[in-house]
């Protein structure tokens, strides 16, 4: 990483780090899915998985970083939650699906 490059949990709470955080949720669904025993899980449910994942990469950069809970800050973490979540499944449909074969 280049020299005075920054690359912390906060960034996931910002619109750049949502469009990264989505695409990296929509892969490690699909490195979920190839797993055994979460294989099937995954594949049915990717959305819910992909949501489940989201949430809990919000909430914890939320806690992680010491926001302070206010209800501006929360309203933030929901809005990063809602587009992390709706990106991940857009980018698995967009990108992920061609390239898996996978129909739809």
């Amino acid at each position: 990483m280049p020299e005075g490059t920054d690359i912390t949990l906060a960034l996931v709470l910002t619109g750049a780090g949502v469009t990264v955080s989505a695409a990296l949720i929509a892969s490690v669904v699909e490195i979920l899915k190839r797993l055994p025993g979460l294989g099937g899980l995954a594949g049915s449910n990717a959305a819910a998985v992909a949501t489940v994942l989201s949430a809990a990469l919000v909430i914890y950069a939320y806690v992680a970083t010491q926001t302070a809970f206010d209800p501006a800050s929360a309203f933030g973490a929901f809005l990063a939650f809602v587009g992390i979540a709706g990106l991940a499944g857009k980018a698995y449909d967009v990108v992920l699906k061609p390239l898996t074969g996978s129909g739809g």
